[in-house]
């Protein structure tokens, strides 16, 4: 059986709506509940950003320790994941800065990071920016002579 939607005005609306709040002619009273537990929510993982040090070469997807910087209020190591590149070559201590998700540690950034930008290794090349070809025909002996000319920039670009 087919559904029948009917429109109703605002004033017929309004008596509608009053009819149904009361009850043997005596206006119903909206109930109250009282919650006796706070409701459900769904937490987000607990995120939490730190800076501290660490020491000696990091590789990619491999765990140090990190110490809490001083001034932070906080005397503690964790254990940290670096997810980002290689930190080779060092066995000084250097700032670090992670960040935890839920109850895990990550590498956010860190002075060596900042250090290897500085250092890059740069080299220069040449290259074709634009190429002009022109053709023109000899007619008195028939031949055609191409030219061709080569517009070229120089870029300089990092190198590992």
């Amino acid at each position: 059986m087919a559904q029948r939607r009917y429109f109703v005005g605002d004033a017929l609306l309004g008596e509608i709506r009053e009819t149904i709040n009361t009850v043997n002619g005596t206006p119903r009273r909206p109930s109250t509940t009282v919650l006796t537990q706070s409701p459900v929510t769904e937490k987000p993982p607990a995120q939490l950003f730190r800076v501290g040090t660490a020491t000696g070469s990091w590789s990619k997807t491999a765990t140090n320790t990190v110490t809490w910087a001083p001034g932070t209020g906080v005397t503690a190591t964790v254990s940290a994941t670096n997810l980002f590149a290689d930190i080779t070559g060092t066995t000084s201590t250097y700032s670090v800065a992670v960040a935890r998700v839920g109850n895990d540690w990550y590498l956010v950034g860190s002075q060596a990071f900042a250090q290897a930008c500085q250092t890059l290794t740069t080299a220069t090349a040449a290259i074709v920016t634009d190429i002009s070809i022109s053709a023109v025909l000899n007619t008195s002996d028939c031949s055609i002579v191409v030219t061709k000319t080569l517009t070229t920039a120089s870029i300089t670009y990092a190198t590992q």
